[in-house]
């Protein structure tokens, strides 16, 4: 009797130890570590369940929630041919790169299998304190010319593009395809004439470009939808005696987002997250 009852009790400690571990393995786990400027790594890993669909396995992942407040705006285009589309976009609050856990949540919402561009992805020269990016012939530019900054932090703001075919009685697909176009740019406000200055990436090819201030989108459509395509846009920062809140803040407050190439564009504001998650609102003229 004693044996069995034993054997019993054995059994029943092996199934919850299973069960523990299968609920560890489940779970979406994000880490992130803060160091200098430069040295930041943003980290995100989920761990994927999987559902049987008609002999197929999808990996799917659990809905990310998330407490930032997105902004998101539409626009109407019309090509040569007179195909019509509708631009629909979607902004994250311009977040400060030290605020890793803020990043991570953003870039999870709409970044999809990319990885986030970490400080050093974006090919900056150093001295000391001063970062730049000569422009190079051949760079995809709204802007030519060089990019440096005194910086001891940067602003990511992250979002999606995403373009549809609204033309009335005229599908695209695959042996019908068109290019369809998508532009956003930066206005920055300031004393400076280069206050805050933004570089982006839109992740769309195999390779992603750096664009100067904006990106430019030139889809391949093989049906009606396309997207959405991740981005992200970086802005400087610098912390000082004299700028404790920032010296490029008021910059990013006053600036805005537009779609670029179409006439009398709405300006779109966005928030921005400081240090320690603090909110300022943008300064709308």
């Amino acid at each position: 009797m004693k044996k069995v009852l034993s054997i019993i009790i054995t059994a029943v400690m092996i199934a919850l130890l299973v069960g523990c571990s299968n609920s560890t393995n489940n779970t979406n786990e994000y880490t992130a570590s803060t160091d200098a400027v430069g040295e930041t790594t943003i980290t995100q890993t989920e761990q994927p369940t999987e559902t049987e669909t008609e002999g197929e396995t999808i990996a799917e992942t659990e809905p990310h929630t998330t407490g930032i407040e997105w902004t998101e705006f539409s626009y109407d285009t019309e090509d040569t041919d007179g195909y019509t589309y509708k631009i629909t976009v979607k902004l994250s609050p311009w977040i400060l790169y030290s605020e890793t856990d803020i990043i991570n949540e953003a870039w999870s919402v709409v970044g999809k299998d990319h990885s986030l561009p970490t400080f050093d992805s974006w090919g900056f020269n150093k001295y000391e304190n001063q970062y730049w990016k000569p422009y190079s012939s051949g760079t995809p530019s709204f802007n030519a010319g060089s990019w440096g900054y005194a910086m001891s932090d940067m602003y990511y703001c992250v979002g999606s593009v995403s373009i549809k075919n609204t033309t009335e009685g005229w599908d695209i697909s695959s042996d019908s395809t068109r290019t369809g176009k998508a532009q956003m740019v930066f206005q920055p406000y300031g004393t400076r004439s280069d206050a805050a200055k933004t570089i982006a990436k839109v992740f769309y090819k195999s390779s992603t470009d750096s664009w100067w201030n904006g990106i430019d989108v030139s889809a391949k459509m093989t049906s009606n939808n396309w997207g959405p395509v991740p981005f992200v846009f970086i802005a400087p920062e610098n912390f000082s005696p004299n700028s404790p809140n920032g010296e490029y803040l008021e910059n990013l407050q006053t600036g805005y987002f537009e779609a670029f190439g179409i006439s009398d564009p709405e300006p779109i504001y966005v928030d921005i997250i400081g240090k320690n998650g603090e909110k300022f609102s943008p300064i709308k003229e």
